[in-house]
């Protein structure tokens, strides 16, 4: 007994719908992971709208899980081979922009970044791949650490 030819056409066409659900599928968890791992990937841009003084001498510093680097005027990342020094003098202000490179998903303080020097009253916090600034006049001459706390 031949089966019906209604059947017959059926099945091919079932077949072809299910492919083109699966791909459609794949392609929109690729292109989802795709965007939530962009920003993984890409570090930040220092956004232009920052103002700067015009008599600060500006620093940019990178912060990531690794720690502190400096950043070129082209806004590239150098690892320092040593631990990275910023010279100011006295009675002349200094402004610190602190680029965080590190995501909001990092499990330490979700991707924040600190700039702190206790004896002269100076913290400041970028947010996750984010951009802050901020401007100190240094009072004496000595040498200052600072750090990230966060």
């Amino acid at each position: 007994m031949a089966k019906p030819k209604e059947f017959v056409k059926q099945r091919p066409k079932r077949k072809r719908w299910r492919i083109w659900a699966f791909a459609a599928i794949v392609v929109v968890v690729l292109g989802a992971a795709t965007v939530l791992l962009k920003s993984a990937f890409t570090p930040p841009s220092i956004p232009l709208a920052l103002k700067t003084s015009a008599t600060a001498r500006v620093v940019t510093l990178q912060a990531d899980m690794g720690g502190f680097s400096m950043a070129s005027s082209s806004h590239e990342t150098h690892a320092p081979s040593a631990p990275v020094v910023i010279k100011a003098k006295v009675g002349e202000p200094l402004m610190v922009r602190l680029v965080s490179l590190d995501n909001q998903f990092h499990t330490d303080g979700g991707g924040k970044h600190q700039f702190a020097i206790d004896e002269l009253s100076v913290n400041v916090i970028a947010p996750p791949e984010g951009v802050a600034q901020t401007t100190f006049t240094p009072t004496k001459a000595g040498t200052y650490e600072f750090y990230c706390d966060i």
